[in-house]
């Protein structure tokens, strides 16, 4: 991806729109000066796209500055200050009017980087406080920073350093990158240099304050988590981009290592024409993409390459990339910056050079006006800018796009309709597929005391869940019918304790094959039994992996035998799932008694039941849970759209309605109309904020119903049915939540139940509204009329 940059060269008018005083900068390792031993340094302040930055420079006469070319690229305006030692002194800015940088200037690789400034008014030269620099050869001086990213200083610092010979600049920056235009100084310790804000300043000799040089370049580089990225598969080689995770790991989409023969990384080139023998490639030795990422879509379009040799992270040109936090929220509007060196025109050339451009996040409805609501998921940000024109592009593909203030990454380069429009990227913030579980009742445990038991990973059409299985040998992972029913996707973990530890100690392993039981039930669960085949086998010879032995075909199951049930399921109901591996021993229960709970029916000869007689052993069996003996959905009921989203429970005992706290509901009549900004109230535990943790205390929160019409604006014409109704409010902020499903939607005036919680994009966002199932429609009230009564 290129930046489409336009390089404005235009006279900047004497005005007296001047930017304030600056806040510090420093010169690393120097010392505090005084302008009278330096009368020839000025501070340029510089103004470029709303924001102010510093340079230094040196008087030529009265009338002229000489600076650094990158210091005036792309600036709008800029003023001098003469003759201060404190940037806070009171002296009288002067503005530019005019500004030049050499023809032969490059932004690539700061050759030629010489400029400038004519002052509006001339410098009075008084010979102590502002003189002309006489110019010659070396020694370097300025306002800068001490530290990198560090403050700026209000005060004028110097530091002394040596000439270093080309041949040594070149060993650390390249032979491309060191021109007979420049020329390096610092001290072979380090800790003296200059530094932001010190740019270009004047270099002099240090005995006859004869200016050799002008401060360039040499500070870190701007992009330095970037990676070049080649890989080939069966239909030939191509470029992606990527970022460096640590010295070993390398972050890239998942489309880009999806079915590909072998990779190659190269970090710390700037110029993909560079020669190998400064930087060259480094073989992937593994790379694997997300299990759950999907061609057809792009969706969960992340991998990760493992390299054959450890990378040197120099702080300069190589650095680890920071990420933003898992959950975190993704701004619309926020200024991101991708980079890499793919074409800059759709279907032109790929770039030599690596480049940037900086877009704003555009909102997911904005996003899918352009590309269609299915092919936008949560894990997905888009971003560009409204008049086009800036994009990454065709060989971009897994590059970073980071925040522009912070270069936290959010995102990676994914897809998009050509380029230039706005792009889609991989949302890094969503929190891991694998969410947290536990055993209720139970307690924390090793994996070497369950060294059988693997954390599944499934994938189906309306999202992710969480499993358990158990080894039966290196290659076949024993679960359950209905956790790999109808799933897309399927992965394990094999030989850990806490599944938040990091995928590079402890990979997930997808599934190349799975499949349950042909008698299998899903409206009873009888024959709930599947397996997962591997598609790569498991190394059994540890202490944390082993297969499980399973008892004999036709053999008893005694009752009152204690048995252990381990995992990382709820530890309460309605709770957040454990981190780490639980276990729990209970007691095999009869036949006969399990049926007293579950009706005759639902238990069948392939199950088996345990517990405990009391229950639980947490404090939320406080309230006893009534179990349901049946539970039937509406006969036209789509999982897909969740068109006839309604069903209903019956308990195997009666509540006692003649209390305060549980009474009947009152539902709308059928056929009866929906008022467009009727107020509802919706009620329930479920999460308080989108991927939050669900409520202990029952919430509720007042809506407004949302007209078809302006529904069918976000979600599109055919998502909408009949039997739907839209709630929420404009601003966002009030809405349903994960665990919410199934709630009660009320008018706000009679309680009279209109709908039921049924779906919805997101949490509360602002412009969302949330999907509801229209209880006034008649095939939905009929239904319940007939199978209820009510």
């Amino acid at each position: 991806m290129k930046i489409q940059k336009q390089n404005n060269r235009e006279s900047a008018y004497c005005n007296e729109n001047i930017p304030p005083n600056l806040e510090d900068s420093k010169i690393v390792g120097g010392y505090s000066t005084t302008i009278l031993k330096f009368p020839y340094q000025v501070l340029v302040i510089l103004q470029h796209n709303g924001k102010k930055r510093v340079c230094g420079g040196s008087i030529l006469n009265e009338e002229f500055i000489l600076t650094a070319a990158h210091c005036v690229d792309d600036v709008q305006s800029a003023a001098v200050a003469a003759g201060i030692t404190d940037d806070r002194e009171t002296e009288k800015l002067i503005p530019v009017k005019h500004f030049e940088h050499h023809p032969n200037y490059n932004p690539k690789n700061f050759d030629y980087d010489v400029a400038y400034l004519q002052l509006c008014e001339k410098l009075n030269l008084d010979g102590r406080k502002k003189d002309a620099v006489h110019i010659v050869k070396a020694g370097s001086q300025v306002p800068g920073s001490t530290k990198e990213n560090g403050t700026l200083s209000h005060t004028l610092r110097a530091v002394e350093m040596n000439i270093v010979s080309t041949v040594e600049c070149r060993k650390v920056y390249g032979n491309e990158a060191i021109t007979q235009r420049k020329i390096c100084a610092g001290v072979p310790a380090g800790g003296k240099d200059t530094c932001q804000g010190d740019s270009g300043g004047p270099l002099v000799y240090s005995s006859t304050k004869k200016q050799v040089g002008i401060v360039s370049s040499g500070y870190v580089s701007k992009l330095p988590y970037q990676v070049l990225v080649v890989v080939k598969d069966t239909q030939g080689r191509y470029l992606c981009g990527g970022s460096i995770l640590n010295e070993e790991y390398i972050l890239t989409a998942g489309h880009c290592v999806y079915l590909i023969k072998n990779a190659t990384v190269r970090a710390g080139i700037t110029d993909d024409t560079e020669p190998e023998k400064d930087n060259p490639y480094i073989p992937a030795k593994r790379f694997a993409y997300h299990p759950l990422y999907d061609p057809n879509n792009s969706d969960y379009d992340v991998g990760f390459l493992q390299l054959s040799q450890k990378l040197n992270l120099d702080g300069w040109k190589r650095k680890a990339v920071h990420l933003v936090q898992a959950g975190s929220k993704v701004p619309v509007g926020a200024k991101v910056t991708a980079s890499g060196w793919g074409t800059t025109t759709e279907n032109g050339t790929l770039s030599n050079i690596l480049n940037e451009v900086e877009v704003n996040v555009v909102s997911p409805i904005e996003c899918r006006k352009v590309y269609g609501k299915d092919e936008i998921t949560q894990r997905m940000i888009c971003a560009g800018v409204p008049e086009g024109g800036k994009d990454a592009c065709q060989g971009d593909s897994g590059g970073p796009l980071v925040y522009s203030s912070t270069k936290k990454q959010v995102g990676i380069v994914s897809i998009g309709i050509g380029c230039a429009r706005p792009g889609t990227y991989c949302k890094i913030s969503l929190p891991s597929f694998l969410e947290d579980d536990k055993i209720v009742g139970g307690n924390e445990t090793s994996i070497t005391k369950f060294p059988y038991q693997v954390i599944v990973a499934v994938h189906d059409s309306q999202g992710r869940y969480v499993c358990g299985g158990s080894i039966l040998n290196e290659e076949y992972i024993l679960t359950a019918a209905h956790c790999v029913y109808g799933m897309k996707t399927a992965a394990i973990r094999a030989g850990l304790t806490n599944k938040r530890e990091p995928e590079s100690k402890v990979p997930l392993i997808p599934a190349k094959r799975f499949m349950h039981h042909p008698l299998y039930n899903e409206t009873n669960s009888d024959y709930d039994v599947g397996f997962i085949q591997l598609s790569k086998k498991l190394n059994l010879h540890g202490p944390k992996e082993k297969a499980v032995h399973i008892v004999q075909a036709g053999s008893e199951v005694p009752f009152g035998a204690k048995v252990i049930v381990s995992g990382w399921g709820l530890t309460k109901e309605n709770g957040t799932l454990s981190d780490v591996l639980r276990a729990v021993e209970l007691n095999i229960v009869s036949v006969f008694e399990c049926r007293k709970v579950y009706g005759k029916k639902d238990i069948t000869q392939r199950m088996i039941c345990a517990g405990v007689p009391k229950g639980g052993k947490d404090n939320c069996q406080k309230i006893p849970l009534i179990q349901a003996k049946c539970f039937v959905h509406h006969p036209l009921y789509n999982a897909t759209s969740n068109d006839y989203d309604v069903g209903y429970l019956k308990l195997c005992k009666p509540l006692n309605l003649d209390g305060p706290k549980e009474k009947a509901v009152h539902i709308v009549q059928a056929g009866s109309k929906v008022p467009v900004g009727a107020k509802v109230t919706v009620s329930g535990w479920g999460k308080t904020v989108e991927n939050g943790s669900l409520s202990d205390v029952l919430r509720a929160v007042e809506l407004n119903i949302i007209s078809v019409v302006e529904c069918r604006k976000y979600y599109g014409k055919e998502t909408i049915t009949q039997r739907m109704i839209c709630a929420g409010v404009r601003e966002g902020g009030k809405d349903t939540c994960q665990g919410d499903s199934g709630g009660p939607l009320v008018y706000s005036s009679t309680r009279k139940q209109v709908g039921i919680v049924s779906s919805g994009y997101g949490c509360a966002r602002p412009g969302v509204p949330g999907i509801y199932t229209n209880l006034a429609n008649p095939g939905i009230r009929s239904w319940i009329k007939k199978h209820t009564g009510a």
